[in-house]
């Protein structure tokens, strides 16, 4: 099963759409999470209708907060336990097993100013069964110094959130594949 998450930037632009066209034509992909889609709900289920997903859930943005939306297939039920401006946290059943797992949709936040107050967040969210647990999305925040091009230089010495939120949740960073740095160059993956 595909899960795709793609920070968007911009659901009302043309191309956008056109290379959402392009991605949605992946037979297995059971989910898509789009953040920083800059539309309201109205218009997000309008596309995302075009493009054969009835079931949906968005957060439309507080101010200029991050707006998420997150569509899937019939053949999983998807129960949104909890979301907010950052993230939609659910629990999805496949219809044809019944197995369950916890998917967290999630868009960290993109200032500094705002980290530590989110993933402290996260310490009163755990859960304490066995339930398999999937975290995606654009997170904004590295693990390793060769995930990072550009700008200000790497700060050995700087909180790292995201490694503390893996090591006490007992998760494993699987990767992703497309093209690195998919801002650079106007590139998409």
């Amino acid at each position: 099963m595909i899960h795709l998450s793609w920070n968007c930037q911009g659901l009302g632009k043309p191309l956008t759409v056109k290379h959402l066209r392009e991605i949605t034509h992946f037979p297995s992909s059971a989910y898509y999470f789009l953040s920083e889609t800059h539309q309201h709900s109205h218009y997000v289920d309008k596309v995302r209708k075009q493009f054969g997903y009835i079931h949906g859930f968005n957060v439309d943005p507080i101010g200029k907060a991050v707006w998420l939306s997150l569509w899937w297939k019939p053949d999983v039920a998807v129960d949104v336990l909890l979301d907010s401006k950052f993230f939609i946290d659910t629990l999805v059943t496949c219809r044809n097993t019944g197995e369950k797992f916890r998917v967290t949709w999630m868009y960290g936040p993109p200032y500094f100013s705002d980290k530590a107050a989110f993933w402290d967040s996260w310490k009163d969210q755990l859960w304490n069964d066995s339930t398999p647990w999937l975290v995606i999305g654009d997170l904004n925040e590295l693990l390793w110094s060769f995930e990072k091009d550009g700008g200000a230089p790497w700060n050995s010495l700087r909180n790292r959130y995201l490694k503390a939120f893996i090591y006490s949740n007992g998760l494993i960073d699987i990767g992703f594949k497309g093209s690195s740095f998919t801002w650079y160059k106007k590139e998409f993956g």
